[in-house]
């Protein structure tokens, strides 16, 4: 009869103690599922859909691809895709937030923030580029760093450097900056055109330096 008894305590005692260290077990469940739920790097996953959003959308703050493929997200929803913005009517670098760095030579910039951050623009430099001092510039070592015309070059007199036909500013070009020659593919008259040629190149006018018969 006493083993009887012993024995029942003793079951009685495991039974609780294994009780007991059930609901502890499942009580840490518990936390790290609402730590988890609540965790910086979770809580995005639980809002975000199975179709992206646009990027400039819900706070996402996204870097668009102008190729069309999916961008990501760099606030709200970190490191998530977003449907990229771009499209291919192109607006200026420097319209619609876009903060755009610029590119050299008519090239296509890039936007830097705003709805289309990632998505490439027109540049805005002008062919007689201005002093880095002005307009925002704050230029360095003859390069604007901020404003309309970041990216464009400054206090230079060849301008964006944008390579215009020779034949320009009087036959001569712009001294002492790339131009594009106009010589044909024949030799024409040195004794035409202003070509004034001598030994069989042309000393002035449109055709200067090409040669001539």
């Amino acid at each position: 009869m006493r083993t009887q008894i012993f024995l029942s305590a003793a079951f009685l005692l495991f039974s609780s103690f294994t009780g007991l260290a059930s609901a502890t077990a499942n009580a840490g469940a518990s936390d790290f599922s609402l730590e988890s739920a609540n965790s910086n790097h979770l809580f995005p996953r639980q809002a975000c859909g199975s179709t992206p959003g646009p990027c400039n959308k819900n706070n996402c703050q996204g870097i668009s691809k102008q190729d069309g493929s999916l961008g990501v997200c760099t606030v709200a929803f970190k490191g998530f895709s977003c449907t990229s913005t771009c499209s291919n009517n192109l607006g200026d670098c420097n319209k619609n937030g876009c903060a755009g760095t610029n590119s050299l030579g008519g090239g296509r910039g890039f936007c830097t923030a705003g709805d289309f951050k990632g998505c490439t623009c027109n540049s805005v430099c002008s062919d007689d580029s201005k002093a880095c001092d002005a307009n925002g510039c704050n230029g360095v070592n003859g390069f604007c760093t901020a404003g309309d015309f970041n990216g464009c070059p400054c206090g230079t007199s060849c301008g964006n450097l944008k390579t215009e036909g020779c034949d320009k500013n009087g036959g001569n070009g712009l001294a002492g900056c790339p131009c594009t020659g106009t010589c044909g593919a024949t030799p024409g008259p040195c004794n035409k055109n202003g070509c004034n040629g001598s030994n069989g190149r042309c000393t002035a006018g449109a055709f200067n330096g090409c040669a001539c018969n």
